[in-house]
């Protein structure tokens, strides 16, 4: 979304619930960071999702992660994705901080693991209201593209 806008001034003139611009974060192994600076976050690829063999770590509490990506509101809810599991003494891992416009919000009321993405809405928020499920008209393409 902060692409299609740019500039504050234009938000501003934007409908209100495109106006909710908020910095969110992301963490991801240090391999990982080049990538994403390049292209952009994108979707999980999942082989198991998308109906081939192997192990899924995780489908997604308020979206289908092969159609969105996950971002919080604060930078230490998201460290347990480095590892996927607690931090430990030791570990290694980057928070990337990303500015976005939410856009509409779809507040989720119960854990649904892999919904799909909710046309009416450009984001789910967590039912403890610390993570996004974030997507738009690239992510829900199949394949998905960057977001």
């Amino acid at each position: 979304c902060l692409e299609q806008f740019g500039r504050r001034s234009d938000v501003q003139r934007c409908p209100l619930p495109y106006r909710n611009r908020r910095y969110v974060y992301h963490s991801t192994r240090d391999t990982d960071v080049n990538s994403i600076i390049e292209y952009g976050l994108r979707p999980s690829h999942c082989h198991v999702c998308r109906g081939l063999p192997g192990v899924c770590h995780d489908t997604g509490f308020f979206g289908d992660h092969t159609k969105g990506v996950y971002v919080s509101k604060h930078p230490d809810y998201t460290t347990w994705y480095n590892n996927m599991r607690e931090p430990r003494v030791g570990d290694v891992g980057t928070i990337v901080m990303l500015e976005t416009i939410l856009g509409p919000t779809r507040q989720m009321t119960a854990r649904a693991p892999g919904c799909r993405p909710d046309p009416a809405f450009c984001c789910h928020e967590s039912t403890n209201n610390l993570e996004y499920f974030i997507y738009d008209d690239d992510t829900r393409a199949e394949p998905p593209r960057v977001c």
